[in-house]
């Protein structure tokens, strides 16, 4: 490694774990990857794998909580020389509410009114803003930058952001975000390389995962989302429900008592593929199941995907590329095939050979519209949105 290396080092934080990536500034090469895994959790694992991907380091230990485990990161850092490497942290940070709508640079008052939008999104800005604090409290010096999985969807059309609810709780800040941005904009990204001008056409990007949502994109813009005013709402996901009727979580309070935090648990940890399977909330698992349980989770999650992606069609007025990434969407063969079939009304043709040994393009020549895999990379487009900021002269560091 060279002694000058200029380093741009991105923090995924969740609540018991934080992934860490660095990059190379000059060629977006990664340098190194890592996770720290179990945190406030006994039997912490804390591990890193070089650009190789072999491991480097490897430990089991006990971190009460994000600032030991950070505090563990930059003792690893200073160990391999990387922290004066630095040029800047870039955070992910899953809801930039009406406030955040592109990349920013964490100031005192910024974390402020980060805080406020932490009702927005509970599971996940806590542990955020604390890997945020943790990094400034240990290496001061180093500008943090928070980029927003909410900001790629600011383009959404006022009419489409809209719930039918009074204005004065449009006012609260009750409208549709839409998230995975930072997932949508790599894929396009990638897609502005490899398509040239139908890269600026008709899109819709399903990233399915553990989280699942399809994106409409018209002209390099996000034009409408699955998800809502928080990632619960659209597709089928793991542990998530997806669309519901609010009737029945009014039900659900009224006639069987449940409490918010029931609810909460009930919707986000216990729904799903999980909840309509009784078993896993995992694809793979389900479609190695021949239960009926199993088939009747992974046939409404395909179901849906359908109905959404018929929609997007709809809204577009027509469909030049349909992108599959996330775990699911880049992984499971099956599922794509499941989703692409009868899809004869707009011409759009799944080839079988591409798409099982998972060829970038696995559309037939004949399809109206390219169906393309793309494996995504937030990471990556975390530090390119850090380092944009750098070399536009709007961090002087």
């Amino acid at each position: 490694m060279k002694d000058k290396q200029a380093l741009i080092l991105t923090v995924n934080s969740g609540s018991t774990s934080i992934k860490i990536s660095v990059f190379d500034s000059e060629t977006e090469s990664l340098v190194l990857h890592g996770t720290i895994e179990r945190i406030g959790i006994t039997n912490s694992l804390f591990q890193f794998k070089n650009r190789e991907g072999e491991i480097i380091a490897e430990e089991l230990l006990q971190l009460k909580d994000h600032d030991e485990a950070i505090a563990k990161l930059f003792s690893f850092l200073k160990k391999h020389r990387l922290e004066s490497s630095l040029l800047a942290v870039g955070h992910r940070i899953v809801h930039g509410g009406q406030l955040f709508q592109e990349p920013r640079l964490v100031t005192s008052e910024m974390l402020e009114n980060l805080k406020e939008l932490i009702p927005l999104a509970p599971d996940h800005l806590p542990s955020q803003i604390l890997a945020i604090e943790s990094f400034r409290k240990h290496i001061p010096q180093t500008k943090n930058i928070c980029c927003f999985d909410t900001a790629f969807h600011r383009t959404i059309p006022h009419y489409a952001r809209l719930y039918a609810l009074p204005k004065s709780l449009r006012n609260m800040g009750i409208i549709r975000y839409g998230f995975h941005g930072l997932s949508c904009e790599y894929v396009m990204e990638e897609l502005q390389k490899k398509e040239k001008e139908k890269a600026w056409g008709k899109i819709i990007i399903a990233h399915l995962g553990g989280g699942a949502s399809l994106t409409a994109v018209y002209n390099g813009q996000s034009m409408d989302t699955t998800m809502g005013f928080s990632p619960l709402s659209g597709l089928i996901m793991g542990t998530r429900c997806g669309d519901l009727d609010p009737g029945a979580v009014l039900y659900l309070i009224k006639e069987k008592g449940f409490r918010a935090t029931e609810l909460y648990d009930l919707l986000n940890k216990q729904s799903g593929l999980l909840g309509l399977s009784g078993k896993s909330p995992n694809m793979k698992d389900l479609l190695e199941d021949s239960t009926k349980e199993a088939k009747e989770a992974v046939d409404t999650f395909v179901y849906q995907a359908k109905k959404y992606l018929g929609a997007f069609i709809t809204i577009l007025n027509g469909l030049d590329i349909l992108v599959f990434t996330g775990g699911i969407g880049e992984n499971s063969s099956e599922i794509r095939e499941k989703i692409c079939k009868n899809l004869d009304c707009w011409a759009i043709q799944l080839d079988p050979i591409k798409n099982q040994a998972h060829n970038e393009i696995i559309s037939t020549e004949k399809s109206t519209a390219k169906i393309r895999i793309v494996k995504t990379n937030e990471e990556l487009i975390i530090a390119r949105r850090t380092l944009q900021l750098f070399r536009q002269g709007t961090l002087t560091l």
